[in-house]
């Protein structure tokens, strides 16, 4: 799966799970994307679903963390619109999307925000 495979399938998603499901098995299978990373991410949602997970040479697996080192939050249909419409995190931040944490992190991921 390539990262335009994960953009198309991400526009026919309607919830949030299969957004976090898409990313991690983008990031499963392509290692390379997060070589040198050794960092927890999350999605937290203003409904009150909370998505997180590890990311390290070892591979991506689910974790349980309240504070990840980058967390994304929002509502949880602006979350969806950001990764449909693969919007830029500036323009997100406009559409009230937050990022909090080490912003490097984002970037060096290399995914659509």
């Amino acid at each position: 799966m390539d990262i335009d495979n994960v953009l198309e399938a991400w526009k026919g998603m309607n919830t949030i799970e299969e957004v976090v499901n898409i990313l991690l098995d983008y990031l499963r299978q392509n290692p390379e994307m997060h070589k040198d990373i050794n960092a927890s991410f999350g999605i937290k949602t203003k409904e009150g679903k909370n998505f997180a997970f590890m990311v390290n040479d070892d591979g991506v697996e689910p974790i349980d963390s309240e504070k990840p080192d980058l967390l994304i939050s929002g509502k949880e249909d602006v979350i969806l619109n950001v990764f449909k419409q693969n919007i830029s995190p500036a323009k997100a931040l406009f559409k009230g999307l937050r990022v909090y944490g080490n912003l490097k992190l984002l970037k060096s991921l290399n995914i659509g925000l």
